[in-house]
């Protein structure tokens, strides 16, 4: 890492640290010792962060430009009951334990299958009254109907392929050293996601989906339904299908698995996870990929050129399509690392060197005084202590006891 205008950035590099198993050595060899420490077999354990959310298409076009803005911030509340959010950080103070970031991956995980099936918008049934008849769905498009189609599961593959070239993940420290950024498709998909053995078609019933997609479409506020072909002539058409194909698109990035950091990175109790993802610059494409995939706007239908308006020259029905995405989709990080000992965190802090950007980091943190409170009264932290000399220890007391300096980090 190279200090740059008081923000550290991190260079793109063939990662170096794949796997701390085993030896508690190799962590040493990666991070520097941790002394006396080392001789526990928990000097650290394997440990994940996560922050994920849910998102269920269709999204209308405010929950879009509002989810999908200039940059998205993880591991911060996320208000209401859909999209759903599941982590195992603490928003208000971060990490629950000395932790070591050494990777990062982004989690961007849709259905394992997708179909389309043709069909029709029509008005919504009549509010509060149960028994409201089915609209025919044959022919042309009677008044207040369009064509439409159920694109469902691939919306989100489409999405997800967009995302990964619109966007780049931040990750920070004190909002003021910037240790990580880098574009999507360099961090690539963690975990993987579903997948088949083999290829080929099949049909899927329909119906749950439609009923699903319905749903959503009437808690969103739309006017209207989506209904597949139900009649032909005097004939009732059976149950609906579709064909559909089995698998989901997996961007794996630049190290075909977890993408490591140049250097690691520790975080203590009361240091937030600063992570975002960031939109990238001079997008022309991208962005508008993810709005059709993942929009459906109930009052404008799509038409074949922006000039033309919504009614054929010299037959009845209305040319407008609508294309409804349904489905849901997972989007969000994971943390890869390592927990700390009490023991193995209070030896890295002693060997800290002073005005080091790793010192800067942790400057002011309360959990550094909590771990020198707790070396005076446990006896195997004391013993890591008694071989220093005292005004060494009281100068790393000092050191690392002053509040962060510096400005906050340029987030857009």
């Amino acid at each position: 890492m190279v200090q740059m205008n008081k923000t550290i950035v991190s260079q793109p590099i063939q990662p170096l640290i794949s796997q701390l198993r085993g030896n508690p050595l190799e962590y040493n060899r990666f991070y520097g010792t941790v002394g006396q420490a080392v001789q526990t077999p928990l000097a650290k354990l394997r440990t994940y962060y996560y922050h994920v959310q849910q998102i269920q298409l269709p999204m209308t076009p405010d929950e879009f430009n509002a989810k999908f803005a200039a940059s998205i911030p993880l591991f911060v509340q996320d208000v209401g009951p859909c999209p759903g959010t599941q982590t195992n950080a603490t928003f208000a103070a971060g990490t629950n334990e000395p932790f070591v970031v050494l990777g990062v991956g982004v989690v961007a995980i849709g259905k394992g299958f997708g179909f389309s099936l043709p069909g029709r918008m029509v008005p919504q049934p009549t509010a509060g009254t149960t028994g409201n008849c089915v609209p025919v769905v044959e022919g042309c498009p009677a008044a207040g109907q369009h064509d439409a189609v159920l694109d469902y599961g691939g919306a989100g593959w489409r999405g997800i392929e967009a995302f990964f070239n619109a966007f780049r993940l931040q990750m920070a420290v004190w909002r003021r050293y910037l240790v990580l950024d880098e574009s999507l498709f360099d961090v690539g998909m963690v975990p993987d996601s579903p997948e088949f053995v083999g290829a080929g078609h099949a049909l899927i019933s329909a119906s749950p989906y439609v009923r699903e997609v319905n749903d959503i479409l009437a808690d969103k506020g739309c006017n209207l339904r989506f209904l597949p072909q139900n009649h032909a002539g005097t004939e009732c058409l059976g149950a609906p299908t579709a064909e559909v194909i089995y698998g989901h698109n997996a961007i794996r990035g630049v190290g075909n698995r977890i993408f490591c950091l140049n250097q690691p990175i520790i975080y203590l109790p009361g240091m937030r996870f600063d992570v975002q993802f960031q939109r990238v610059e001079n997008d022309c494409c991208f962005l508008e990929d993810m709005r059709r995939a993942f929009v459906l706007d109930c009052a404008n239908p799509t038409l074949p050129d922006a000039q033309f308006g919504d009614t054929f020259c010299s037959a009845s029905g209305f040319p407008g399509v609508y294309t409804v995405p349904g489905g849901c989709i997972s989007l969000g990080v994971v943390l890869t690392g390592y927990a700390l000992t009490p023991a193995a965190c209070l030896d890295y802090l002693i060997n800290l060197v002073p005005g080091s950007i790793q010192t800067q980091m942790i400057q002011g943190t309360p959990f550094v005084n909590d771990i020198f409170r707790a070396a005076e009264r446990d006896d195997s932290l004391r013993k890591m202590l008694s071989g220093l000399p005292a005004d060494q220890v009281q100068k790393t007391k000092n050191m690392l006891s002053g509040a962060p300096q510096g400005e906050v980090m340029n987030r857009g």
